[in-house]
């Protein structure tokens, strides 16, 4: 009998780290040379399989198993006369990461310069900061994130989110699949999962320390990524598994391994950031076995810089395996434009920011970042805080769709189609905002001193029309969240009348949202203005929903050094029902 490696060829598998940008040295073979995926029978055991077809199962999953198959049991089967049937065998490689550079941009080693000269720098921050980190992990006072990163936190509004939060991501297991981790760096004390679970499936122990190989590579990368997770969710806990070595360099069969473990150990959120070149089955049916157990698989976009050009396993996002559990994560930068090394198009859903933040690094230090291997883990620690936040399983099994209606826009195809010479780029559906997610939760109730803030915009729950000018618009005396009216925006708008506000200071708006038809979509704006009452800068987010009950939607921005007022400004998108608008509040952040 005769049989065919997947696409009839060896299909070429690379491990490798979206991030990564200086040319690594080559890592050894994972130890095998196949994956075998098979489909298993209700009374097979896994001494059966082994025995039936070889190999070693490195993953035993919903229905069916992966081995690791050297090219000696492979070419047994044949003789042996093993059926292939409801089988799968695809190569396991392991080769160099590329370097990942994009029109100019080298988003490793630019990184790695920046470190070299600033460690005294960073260091004496780090001490402040984890001094501070201790004194608040085990209570309930919302964190300070390091300041080094405040214009991500004012993107993705985590200081709002950790304003509305309780639990910080307590009881949430994040797995790191990486390149292991500084498991004794300050950041992580109390925040690690216990070491018996702990993986390293290159060395092939229960120790995955990131390897310093003593040349410009991967070293400090998953270091990286675990500390971001922290700072957005930092109680969550991390658990570590190693399947790159310390040049960015790993085989299929690791992450793979990787993903199994996590799905063994309990993880409700596993941050992949690397990727493959070629799609593998046996890749995507580990991921379709973590959407089966309703565990979320964030991976980064890859740094090819390329339309439609995602690496694997980000680029099955929306296939129907994985989705909706699956999230593909593109960078920005600061402006809300597209970072010129990030891979975007089919299959991206969301953004963060992946350029020059700061975060833990091997040796008690911190480091700048820059991939979108970095912007990957945002979403993932947005993931753990909001799923720490509501024990609802609906809401639970629903935070794919949550997450992606509360992203933040920002106009980013705008600036991004500005900033290339007028081109339209597919980008995904906005870049992820952790306090809109939380706010979305049902059920979700803000903490009595955030709701008790000082509301600076009159007639915010529109009880009269007073300080309000309406085009297609109303007030209306049904179906308002509360009060005895609502704002009824038909397809021109409202705005608020001009609200004195502080220069250089830093405001959220937040407004709920009732769609009588779900493929409607509205917008929420603040416009800032000067005294002589010209616009200065206008700030957009979309408003869309899956459900008919009220939603809400916030938007935070920092006004301009001659901004004297604000406006607020909704509009009705596209659709044909009217939008409810009601209880909307501007405050002043601290």
């Amino acid at each position: 009998m005769t049989f065919k490696l997947k696409h009839g060829v060896a299909v070429v598998l690379v491990a490798l780290l979206a991030a990564c940008g200086s040319a690594p040295t080559a890592s050894s073979p994972g130890g095998s040379d196949y994956l075998l995926t098979v489909r298993l029978e209700p009374a097979d055991t896994q001494e059966a399989v082994t025995q039936r077809y070889g190999g070693e199962v490195i993953a035993w999953l919903d229905g069916q198993a992966i081995l690791r198959m050297t090219g000696e049991a492979v070419a047994q089967l044949q003789v042996r006369g093993i059926s292939m049937q409801n089988t799968t065998l695809e190569a396991n490689s392991a080769l160099n990461v590329p370097m990942a550079t994009a029109q100019g941009w080298n988003g490793w080693s630019g990184g790695w310069n920046a470190w070299s000269g600033g460690w005294n720098a960073w260091s004496s921050g780090w001490n402040a900061w984890s001094g501070g980190w201790n004194a608040w992990s085990g209570g309930t006072t919302p964190p300070q994130p390091p300041a080094e990163n405040n214009a991500v936190w004012t993107m993705m509004q985590l200081r709002q989110a950790h304003a509305l939060a309780r639990n910080f991501g307590a009881g949430v297991k994040v797995a790191v699949v990486d390149t292991g981790l500084d498991t004794a760096h300050p950041m992580f004390a109390g925040r690690l999962a216990p070491s018996a679970e702990w993986r390293d499936f290159v060395d092939g122990d229960n120790n995955p320390q990131e390897v310093n190989s003593g040349t410009p590579n991967a070293f400090g990368h998953g270091t990286g990524v675990a500390g971001l997770i922290l700072q957005v969710a930092p109680r969550a806990t991390i658990l570590p598994i190693r399947v790159l070595g310390p040049n960015g360099v790993g085989t299929l069969d690791r992450v793979i391994a990787g993903v199994n473990h996590a799905l063994n150990s309990g993880a409700r959120v596993i941050n992949v950031s690397l990727g493959a070149t070629d799609p593998s089955d046996a890749l995507l049916t580990a991921l379709s076995a973590a959407k089966a157990r309703g565990v979320y698989v964030v991976a980064s976009a890859g740094n090819n810089g390329q339309e439609n050009a995602l690496t694997y396993p980000a680029r099955y996002a929306w296939w129907e395996q994985v989705h909706p559990f699956l999230f593909s994560v593109g960078s920005f930068n600061r402006r809300s434009e597209l970072s010129l090394f990030s891979a975007y198009g089919n299959n991206f859903v969301l953004g963060g920011v992946g350029e020059g933040v700061v975060s833990a690094f091997p040796g008690s230090r911190t480091a700048q970042f820059t991939g979108t291997s970095f912007a990957a883990p945002l979403v993932s620690g947005a993931l753990a805080l909001a799923f720490g936040e509501t024990t609802n399983v609906t809401a639970r099994a629903n935070l794919w769709q949550l997450a992606v209606d509360s992203a933040f826009t920002n106009d980013m195809w705008n600036r991004t189609s500005q900033a290339r010479g007028g081109a339209w780029l597919s980008l995904g559906l906005g870049m992820v905002d952790s306090a809109n997610l939380l706010r979305s939760l049902p059920g979700f109730a803000e903490p009595a001193a955030v709701a008790s803030a000082t509301n600076l915009l009159p007639n915010g729950g529109l009880e009269t029309t007073a300080s309000w000018g309406f085009e297609s618009a109303s007030r209306a005396t049904s179906g308002q969240r509360s009060g005895s009216g609502a704002l009824s925006v038909g397809m021109g708008g409202a705005w608020s009348h001009r609200i004195p506000v502080s220069p250089n200071t830093s405001y959220t708006v937040t407004a709920w949202f009732r769609f009588a038809n779900l493929a409607d979509a509205a917008s929420l704006s603040l416009d800032q203005s000067d005294a002589a009452s010209m616009l200065l800068e206008r700030t957009t987010t979309s408003v869309k929903s899956d459900t008919t009950a009220y939603t809400s939607r916030s938007l935070t921005i920092t006004t301009g050094p001659t901004t004297t007022h604000l406006n607020v400004v909704l509009w009705r998108g596209h659709g044909t029902s009217t939008v409810l608008v009601d209880d909307m509040r501007l405050v002043r952040n601290p």
